[in-house]
């Protein structure tokens, strides 16, 4: 058996190999151990090994990763106060640096002893790193919280031109607007940066409270293939239905003419003329004019109204509107020498007298007291109102001639009107015009116009009227009076 002594780390252990004794053959420990002092008599001189006697040592021994606490550095706060200025600790201090400078000083402390002669330019360098250029009375912590989150942004303004003014510096940043224009608020996120960035809506109370309206929902749901509308009217018609309809009629019953309550066509009753006519006999000439006399009465027919007329061809009744029938009389007066009693907006032809001389004049009436528009035109003729459409209050000719002559006087008896001209022209039959006047003015209380170099021919049956445009004037004038003559030579 072997024994084998290993020391290692200051320890001491004996290993026992081989085959053990036989029994009998082992050692008592008063053999091995005679001072009972707990070590084998023979290992007492290993106390004594020295340093070169020891096999396989290391050529190194190299620390592990470790931290130290300052009281643990020898001569800290006095390297610092050789190496730095109080006020330059107490800034480190400040700052909640010291830990970090700490660091680095242990483990420059730890090095090689080479690298420590360096500490001052490394610790130095390790200052300038964290203060990063922010200024003595800065906070290195603070700049960092800001670094942290300066990538984040928010920033609150009052509407969404403020919004537009800002300089984006970076993204992502949050814009909180108070009124988004609607007096609510918004948030908007900006994509891009500088004056003028460009930003999306993230939220506002339209987007958290969006929901679907009742007449929302129906109409999407219908807007599906399958699907129909279920209206009042469908409900109405459901609701009608008796519970249980037809279920408990045979069919013999349901054919029962007698439990029919629908309608039918009236060629398939068979006594269908007879009861009819038993029911609302014929009408007679003294059913139908007793029907005519019990009517209302309606003193002041309209255009739309309409008179029943028996047609002479087919001898069916027809209808005649009130607006025709008047037509068909004005187209009968016109070349008649009856007067017609117009009124300010009836198309009417009036005949009037004159002398049978060869040359006569015939007067138009005067329009009184009207107020012009700009760019108006108006037309006298036998009626005392200004006129605005061509065909009404004509003068009716009896006799064939030529218009040689015209006078026409404008008196302005409230506001005088600037110096813009108003034409004067003479109207054959509603369509054709010959100017006589061209420059009319209503800038004065009376102005008289003459001419005598008219040569127009007319035949009876013929109409005329006076045409006048006014223009666009300055200033309007007011109640204004227009009358004259015309002048003809009978041929």
């Amino acid at each position: 058996m072997n024994i084998e002594l290993h020391i290692e780390k200051k320890e001491i252990s004996l290993e026992f190999k081989g085959t053990p004794l036989p029994i009998g053959g082992y050692m008592l420990k008063s053999q091995y151990d005679s001072n009972n002092d707990g070590k084998v008599n023979s290992a007492i001189a290993s106390d004594q090994v020295p340093w070169s006697g020891v096999q396989n040592i290391p050529a190194s021994f190299p620390p592990s990763a470790h931290t130290h606490t300052q009281s643990e550095i020898i001569n800290l706060v006095t390297d610092l106060a050789g190496a730095y200025s109080a006020a330059a600790v107490a800034q480190l201090t400040a700052n909640n640096a010291a830990a970090a400078i700490a660091g680095e000083i242990i483990d420059r402390a730890n090095a090689d002893n080479a690298e420590v002669t360096n500490r001052n330019s490394a610790i130095s360098s390790a200052i300038t790193t964290l203060k990063d250029g922010v200024t003595t009375s800065g906070d290195t912590l603070q700049k960092l919280y800001n670094l942290i989150i300066g990538s984040f942004t928010e920033i609150t303004v009052a509407d969404i031109a403020a919004r537009d003014l800002l300089n984006i510096t970076h993204t992502p940043t949050n814009v909180f607007v108070t009124d988004d224009g609607d007096t609510r608020w918004a948030l908007y996120k900006a994509t891009t940066t500088g004056v003028g960035a460009t930003f999306v809506k993230i939220s506002d109370p339209d987007l958290l409270n969006a929901v679907m309206s009742a007449s929302q929902i129906k109409s999407a749901y219908e807007s599906n293939s399958d699907t129909n509308a279920f209206t009042n009217a469908l409900l109405s018609k459901l609701n009608a239905i008796a519970a249980g309809a037809t279920a408990n009629a045979t069919d013999a019953q349901l054919r029962d003419r007698s439990t029919h309550t629908g309608t039918q066509l009236a060629n398939t009753i068979s006594d269908f003329n007879s009861a009819a006519l038993a029911a609302a006999p014929a009408e007679t000439l003294t059913t139908e004019g007793a029907l005519i006399n019990s009517a209302t009465d309606k003193p002041t027919p309209v255009d739309a109204d309409y008179l029943g007329i028996r047609d002479s061809v087919t001898g069916l009744l027809k209808k005649l509107s009130w607006l025709n029938l008047k037509a068909t009389l004005n187209s009968l007066y016109r070349s008649s020498s009856t007067l017609i009693n117009l009124t300010s907006d009836v198309d009417g032809v009036l005949p009037i007298s004159h002398s049978s001389d060869i040359y006569f004049t015939i007067p138009f009436f005067n329009v009184t007291l009207y107020n012009p528009t700009d760019g108006q035109v108006i037309y006298i003729g036998n009626y005392g109102l200004a006129q605005t459409v061509a065909g009404r209050a004509r003068v009716g000719i009896t006799f064939n001639g030529v218009l040689v002559g015209a006078s026409l006087s404008m008196t302005t008896q409230s506001t005088l009107g600037s110096s813009e001209n108003t034409t004067a022209d003479f109207m054959l039959n509603g369509s054709s015009f010959t100017n006589m006047f061209s420059s009319i003015k209503n800038d004065g209380f009376c102005n008289y116009y003459t001419t005598n170099i008219l040569n127009v021919v007319v035949n009876a049956g013929d109409s005329f009227g006076v045409r006048l445009t006014h223009p666009t004037w300055v200033t309007n004038p007011l109640n204004l009076i227009v009358s004259g003559h015309l002048t003809f030579k009978r041929t």
